[in-house]
């Protein structure tokens, strides 16, 4: 790096070493286990000898990114393959010619589904048959021919019944949108018809019928005349020997059970089960000639019961839990002639219990945890399922945490099949409930999470467990920055959490493995020099270690343990030289210091004592060097002070003193100078400024006072100085811009907004905006309609590039030269409405690198010349499924990122640039014009101000009349890596 400190005014080019152009291939640096947010696969069907799920891989938030997919397997990893990039439901249902699901519109934003879709198990032949938007479908159920489904507008909350025969023509609305309908979380279709609870407007929410039309569309009976609004709430429906079995309530007898056969005369009350109050049966699940359920009465609590169809030969199975307790059975699964099910004797806890069916009988299988019980069930559904001739289902027995089971009805043979994170932690539980198991070629697959791949399809014959297919290998950490990037916090944020960085010869990161858990890592680029530092938090655990920053030739970062908590530790890149800086909070916390900065030579950060809440601390490296500058908001309560950022060579943050809200503060390091420069918004609420970026010897940032909503504002570092620079949304409903992405680019700053002039949107309806601190205004509305979105801004070859959606093309690369007709879509690299997604955009040797889909080889990295021509890297995965890689940093003379290889593990890989030269030369002269043909930034009279640094990157660099730095100052001109 070059260190210019120079007054004196000249006018030069300077130019580097032309580099060659990058080979086309990424080589592998090392194979390290990074931790990643997984798939969250659902929706399993099995179809036509193949079992489908959706992968939902939503990294950034965008809805329907192209790596959020619909896979088929057969049961191999290599016969798991992407079908079709599309965010998908679990709302799966099969006829026998095709199946059906419910899946977002790919030109909606919205963060839930929006269309249906019908697939016959290819790329061809998936599609979407019909948009709702803005109107949310749910509840699809198939029947032999046709699938039937709900929408519900969302502004009006009305509820719409449509059925579908895979055509846009066939698809059609059964009841008219003037009726307020409510319908019941269940639904059943039998003989091609539906049944379902429906609320009309007149006779209260009732049991209707559809066999596909209008006019087939009906109340079918009026269970409930208590009065003419009366509902009867009909609702866990089953079908059992061609008559379907719900619960209702009517005038005189609470919710018991019913059955019905289709017709009004023959829909009656089977046995009022609890006469004084309410049985309220359900978990309805047939074994042979009986139907099993769970039904309460007021001598036995709630227990399994049985029915054969009959009033007489509807009776309890079983008083499990004596006397008025319950043992509040759930998930009754048949395997063969013995019926499995959950339940709780009041002495045992929930576990697992069986039954041949006959009246009395019903036994503990296995006393898995004594005393609590090993089963946490789900109130929505168990996880239960027959495979293999055995029984599979979820438990905990207190030493493994919630992981797979196995049984085949005798206590010897209920055994764990693996134990996916080992130790109490749970592999097989996701949201605060067990994961539901599915059955095909003869094995259980289900969401599982080893703490390495993330949240992804795993199966098991009972003999083994392993993973199916990693879908989605991408790392959490990186994801974290990027949704950042695509989605800034319009409010005030607690800083933004960093996960690796770069120096000179090494790359510090977070990566997992499995004896360690989260920990701090480091490589040189080679497979010998890839190493963890440090073992902090000992065992599976992890430290978790975040905010790396580079301050005084070490990295520093936040970690946990738990005997210090989380704090500051640093690190040389050694072993030995990776050491806690300070206890700072005597007490054990698990969140601490963020917003590392580095500023006049020494670091700030926020954190907290448990004395003085969270203010400003500074640290020189050292224990004794680390002391908080100013208790801001005296006491306990906490300054918070974030968004620390370098501008006249001071520091400049949000912070809140108590009595004047978030607002805008200054410090020269001492808590003297360490003051309040404008109460933006007076009085005790809060401006909340954010954004801060450096901008024509100005500081630019998004605010908000007590006439405007978020807007854009400026300061010159003076409360006088400090002013709107212009009110973009004067909307009602929109009353705020939210500006974000402040960009600078030849001399012009540039950043997204929302004027309020779009349609309605929930996140707002942004488009690119620019000012040059006089003007303020559109480039261009690039979504007629809606959100825009543009994230990831980036200057490259004289333009501004960034990821937006056109609301036709999908999330695809948009490049501006500042004006409405210069701002136009480079390419659409993933055709149709689905989009590209591209992000991560780093430009290095003289080409801009990026990461995006098509529908050739998936997602994969990318490279882009100055001719805006878009190019494969190296398709490290082949076929659809991509390698989902991550953000690029740059060490050296080389382009890192993580990304999954052929061999299903995530690994570091690099991309080589030309050597650097030995040294970097100016020439040209004062009256020559030497420009070359490619890549020149032309830098104005500018001063570098004190102890700042600016870097350039590019092949030619001009320095024109008036430029100076002062004393102090970085100046770096870089190609590709090369200083």
């Amino acid at each position: 790096m070059k260190n210019l400190s120079f007054k004196s005014y000249f006018f030069y080019f300077l130019i580097l070493a032309t580099s060659t152009q990058v080979s086309g291939q990424a080589s592998l640096v090392a194979n390290v286990q990074i931790p990643t947010t997984g798939a969250e696969p659902d929706g399993f069907l099995v179809w036509n000898l193949k079992m489908y799920f959706s992968s939902q891989h939503n990294y950034f938030s965008i809805v329907n990114s192209p790596y959020s997919a619909l896979w088929s397997t057969d049961g191999t990893s290599a016969g798991t393959q992407a079908i079709k990039n599309i965010a998908t439901g679990s709302n799966f249902g099969g006829t026998s010619t095709r199946f059906f699901f419910i899946g977002n519109d790919p030109s909606s934003t919205f963060a839930f589904p929006t269309g249906v879709w019908v697939s016959d198990g290819t790329n061809a032949g998936t599609s979407l048959v019909k948009s709702f938007y803005p109107k949310f479908v749910k509840n699809l159920v198939v029947g032999t021919t046709k699938a039937f489904f709900w929408t519900t507008d969302l502004s009006t909350g009305v509820e719409e019944l449509w059925v579908t025969d895979g055509t846009l023509a066939g698809t059609t609305s059964m009841i008219s949108t003037e009726y307020n309908h409510s319908i019941a979380t269940n639904q059943v279709v039998m003989n091609n018809k539906l049944y379902f609870a429906a609320n009309d407007g007149s006779t209260g929410i009732e049991l209707w019928v559809s066999d596909g039309t209008p006019g087939g569309t009906v109340q079918l009976k009026d269970i409930n005349t208590t009065f003419s609004t009366a509902s009867s709430s009909p609702d866990n429906f089953a079908v059992f020997n061609n008559k379907i079995y719900f619960s209702a309530t009517n005038a005189n007898n609470n919710t018991e059970l019913w059955v019905s056969d289709g017709t009004a005369v023959n829909t009656f009350m089977l046995k009022d089960i609890h006469p004084t109050s309410s049985s309220s049966p359900k978990e309805f699940t047939a074994m042979g000639a009986k139907l099993f359920f769970s039904a309460t009465n007021d001598l036995n609590g709630t227990e399994v019961w049985v029915t054969d169809g009959t009033t007489v030969g509807t009776v309890l199975l079983k008083d499990i839990n004596n006397s008025f307790a319950s043992s509040n059975p759930i998930g009754f699964t048949a395997k063969g002639t013995t019926l499995f099910f959950l339940a709780d004797d009041g002495i045992n806890g929930k576990e697992l219990w069986q039954s041949d069916g006959t009246v009395g009988n019903a036994s503990l299988v296995k006393n898995i945890r004594a005393g609590s019980g090993s089963i946490t069930e789900n109130p929505f559904r168990a996880s239960l399922a027959v495979a293999n001739n055995l029984l599979f289902f979820v438990a905990n027995d207190g030493i493994n945490g919630s992981e797979l089971w196995k049984t085949d009805g005798t206590e010897a043979n209920t055994v764990m099949v693996g134990d996916l994170q080992p130790g109490v932690a749970s592999g097989l539980y996701y949201n605060g409930f067990p994961s539901k198991l599915y059955v095909f070629n003869n094995k259980v697959y289900f969401k599982a999470n080893n703490l390495i791949n993330g949240s992804e399809p795993w199966m098991s014959d009972g003999s083994t467990i392993s993973l199916l297919k990693d879908t989605n290998p991408s790392s959490a950490s990186v994801e974290t920055i990027i949704s950042k990037q695509l989605y800034p916090s319009f409010s005030s944020s607690a800083g933004e959490a960093k996960f690796w960085i770069s120096t000179t010869n090494r790359i510090f990161f977070t990566a997992t493995d499995p004896t360690a858990g989260a920990e701090p890592w480091v490589t040189d680029g080679t497979q010998a020099g890839t190493f963890r530092l440090k073992d902090i938090n000992t065992g599976v655990g992890g430290s978790d270690p975040n905010g790396f920053t580079l301050y005084n030739g070490a990295v520093y970062f936040t970690a946990y343990d738990p005997v210090n908590g989380r704090e500051i530790w640093k690190t040389d890149g050694t072993i030995a030289g990776t050491t806690l800086l300070k206890n700072i909070d005597a007490t054990v916390r698990t969140t601490g210091p963020t917003d590392m900065t580095v500023y006049n030579g020494k670091m700030y950060f926020a954190t907290n004592n448990s004395t003085e809440g969270i203010e400003l601390w500074v640290t020189n490296g050292t224990d004794i060097g680390t002391m908080m500058v100013k208790d801001i908001n005296a006491g306990i309560n906490s300054a918070l002070p974030k968004n620390f950022t370098i501008f006249n060579n001071l520091l400049y943050f949000a912070a809140s003193d108590g009595s004047n809200g978030n607002e805008l503060w200054v410090t020269d390091g001492t808590a003297a100078n360490t003051i309040m420069v404008k109460d933006i918004y007076s009085g005790s609420t809060s401006s909340d400024p954010y954004g801060l970026t450096v901008y024509n010897n100005k500081l630019y940032f998004g605010a908000r006072d007590a006439t405007n909503g978020i807007e854009l504002w400026r300061t010159d570092g003076t409360g006088a100085g400090t002013t709107l620079v212009y009110n973009i949304s004067s909307s009602v409903l929109r009353p705020n811009s939210n500006p974000y992405g402040f960009t600078e680019m030849n001399g012009t700053l540039y950043f997204a907004a929302d004027d309020g002039t779009l349609a309605q949107s929930f996140v707002g309806a942004f488009t690119l905006w620019k000012t040059d601190g006089t003007t303020t205004q559109k480039v261009k509305n690039i979504n007629p309609t809606t959100d825009a979105a543009p994230f990831g801004f980036t200057v490259f070859n004289n333009k501004l590039y960034f990821t937006a959606l056109d609301g036709t093309t999908g999330y695809e690369m948009w490049q501006s030269d500042g004006t409405a007709a210069g701002t136009t879509l480079v390419q659409d690299m993933l055709p149709g409405s689905g989009g590209g997604a591209p992000f991560g955009f780093q430009v290095f040797n003289n080409q801009m690198y990026l990461f995006g889909g098509d529908n050739t080889s998936g997602y994969e990295p990318r490279s882009m010349n100055t001719s805006n021509t878009i190019s494969l890297i190296q398709d490290l995965v082949p076929g659809l499924a991509g390698s989902v890689t991550q953000s690029y940093v740059i060490m050296g003379n080389n382009l890192y990122f993580w990304a999954m290889g052929t061999n299903n593990s995530t690994a570091l890989y690099k991309i080589a640039g030309s050597p650097c030269p030995s040294a970097l030369t100016p020439t040209g002269t004062t009256t020559t014009d030497q420009k070359a043909s490619v890549s020149v930034i032309s830098i104005g009279a500018n001063t570098i101000p004190n102890a700042a640094t600016v870097i350039y990157q590019a092949q030619f660099v001009e320095l024109t009349a008036g430029f100076s730095a002062s004393t102090g100052s970085v100046f770096t001109a870089k190609n590709g890596g090369c200083d």
